[in-house]
């Protein structure tokens, strides 16, 4: 007689925890199936705590009969499963504790994936004590299958597409400290970095809007103004000048009443009386000074960053 080599058996934990769950009037929950094995037996072990080299782990879909513990789920050769080996199976509860393990006739799960292949396992084991003992299944979690799963990211990212494109439209400016261009990580369009050396300025005109206009270093205005300068002096001191040379009339000539027509004898001239020269007068200049042609950095304090703009 062969040996018997695929049963099911529950593991020491599974019969720890039935029976904690029976002594406070509760039930141990079934929820999941894990698969597992390589291609070669491996006999189930009452003290596993987990399915020998498990490869994944799905929602139980089918209920053992009354008196039986157990369940059933249908696994498929997706791209993460394909060419996988089946030899040992497991049930775990809502603990994530593994309950029941088996071994199966060993089952290698096709490798063309193009074409599903389903391969229906259901393990269970006769339960002792049924009466008192309640063993239910939850199916209430379930898992997507591998298309269900690249259609719901496919939605999501076309939704997170939808909302930058949104949120970025064309005409948009980032700014940013980061030198790569905002398509390099996920922006949609093209994006061109800004020239150098400018600062923004908001408008309500439309045609003033992406214009590059100004310069930082304008030329300083000098304000109007006018010069006024005054100038005073004291009046000069008396003073005196000598006389030319003169000859002076002394006597007019005899018998002639005219005395200017007399010979003058000679005779020393003498001084001027002390007189003022008035307050004298004078002007002004008023020379340039500072630094010609002058400019002036008007930006201040700054934070220098990178601006893109999306231009398609």
């Amino acid at each position: 007689m062969s040996e018997v080599k695929h049963y099911t058996i529950v593991t020491t934990r599974g019969l720890e925890k039935i029976q904690s769950k029976y002594q406070n009037n509760e039930t141990v929950n079934l929820t999941h199936m894990g698969f597992g094995g390589t291609n070669q037996y491996t006999a189930p072990d009452e003290s596993a705590i987990a399915v020998p080299n498990q490869w994944a782990k799905i929602p139980l879909e089918r209920h053992p009969d009354t008196g039986f513990i157990g369940g059933g789920a249908t696994i498929t050769n997706q791209d993460e499963y394909k060419g996988q080996w089946i030899a040992n199976v497991g049930i775990y509860d809502e603990d994530d504790e593994l309950i029941i393990i088996s071994a199966t006739p060993l089952i290698e799960m096709s490798l063309d994936s193009s074409v599903v292949a389903s391969y229906p396992i259901d393990i269970f084991t006769v339960l002792d004590n049924t009466v008192n003992v309640i063993v239910v299944t939850d199916t209430s979690i379930t898992h997507p299958t591998h298309d269900e799963l690249n259609v719901a990211i496919n939605e999501v990212k076309e939704n997170t597409l939808f909302v930058v494109e949104r949120l970025f439209p064309v005409g948009h400016v980032h700014i940013t400290v980061n030198e790569a261009n905002p398509a390099t990580y996920g922006y949609p369009g093209l994006w061109e970095m800004q020239g150098a050396d400018m600062t923004l300025l908001t408008t309500r005109t439309a045609s003033d809007v992406n214009q590059v206009l100004g310069t930082n270093t304008p030329s300083v205005p000098l304000l109007q103004h006018s010069h006024t300068a005054q100038f005073s002096g004291d009046r000069l001191p008396e003073h005196s000048h000598s006389q030319d040379n003169r000859t002076a009339l002394v006597s007019p000539n005899s018998g002639n009443s005219d005395p200017t027509s007399g010979s003058p004898s000679g005779s020393r001239g003498g001084t001027t009386s002390g007189e003022s020269g008035g307050t004298p007068t004078g002007h002004v200049s008023v020379s340039s000074a500072g630094v010609e042609n002058a400019t002036l950095d008007v930006r201040g304090k700054h934070l220098t960053v990178y601006v893109f703009l999306r231009t398609a």
